[in-house]
């Protein structure tokens, strides 16, 4: 997984970065938010670890910016100059969690692993989603007389409902496959 660490304070940015490195992790550092913009494109990471207050970009323009590029990068704010209302509309602008500084790495570790459980479980739905519609859809089943439409009507009709079915039929007409696009 693709990490970025965006901070102009070197020692928390070094620091951070070498934590996540001792955890398998490939970590990009950026000293501004211009730096990871141009590196974005090419990188692609699938978090981003910033800085809110940065010389040249804030990071709310910044996280406005990576939203634009991307909405399915995260992006975690980490800030020595809380306030209620930035963490809102960072929150409101698609940050996946804000952090005050200082913070314990273990806690940015904790997230990032949260956000990998996340992405795994998006990406294990999208598979399950596509063999699914692959496997149970009729598309699957070959037919075009009408007596094969005419059971296709029927079971538009009963997947609506919650009732009891019973197929029967010869041997290779289709009964478990008719079976499975029904359940």
């Amino acid at each position: 997984m693709k990490v970025f660490v965006v901070d102009d304070e070197r020692i928390i940015r070094i620091s951070l970065a070498d934590e996540l490195r001792d955890e398998g992790y490939e970590v990009f550092e950026f000293a501004n938010a211009n730096a990871a913009l141009l590196q974005i494109n090419k990188i692609k990471p699938e978090i981003i670890v910033t800085d809110l207050k940065m010389p040249d970009t804030d990071g709310i323009e910044f996280l406005q910016k990576i939203k634009k590029y991307n909405n399915n990068i995260y992006v975690i704010l980490m800030t020595a100059y809380s306030t209620v209302s930035t963490a809102v509309e960072a929150m409101k602008l698609g940050a996946y969690d804000y952090v005050d500084k200082p913070f314990d790495n273990e806690k940015i570790l904790i997230i990032i692993r949260r956000i990998e459980e996340l992405i795994n479980i998006k990406s294990e739905n999208k598979e399950l989603k596509i063999k699914l519609n692959k496997n149970y859809n009729f598309s699957s089943f070959i037919g075009n007389s009408p007596s094969v439409k005419k059971i296709f009507e029927l079971v538009k009709i009963v997947i609506e409902k919650s009732t009891n079915i019973l197929l029967v039929g010869e041997t290779g007409t289709g009964k478990e496959l008719l079976t499975k696009i029904i359940h």
